[in-house]
């Protein structure tokens, strides 16, 4: 762990090493780790403004922008090439 950072969640860290393991036995050639955030909001946000800005700051990942009744609203900029 580098100094000023927090503590990886033991969870997080156990997943990592499941991956790399995975790697390792060839299961896989690739695996991309992801995290997520729940957020607590004041106001609605305008989503559309939020995805174009991840658009013209990102130009080179992959955003989406998912809203789903039952799941939720999902909002993701991806370096990977999918």
């Amino acid at each position: 762990i580098q100094a000023g950072r927090q503590e990886a969640d033991p969870r997080y860290v156990q997943l990592v090493e499941a991956a790399l393991d995975a790697i390792q036995d060839q299961h896989f050639k690739k695996v991309v780790m992801a995290r997520s955030a729940a957020l607590p909001l004041e106001r609605q946000p305008d989503l559309w403004e939020i995805f174009e800005s991840l658009c013209h700051s990102y130009p080179q990942a992959f955003i989406s922008l998912v809203i789903d009744p039952e799941l939720g609203i999902w909002i993701g900029a991806s370096p990977e090439y999918l």
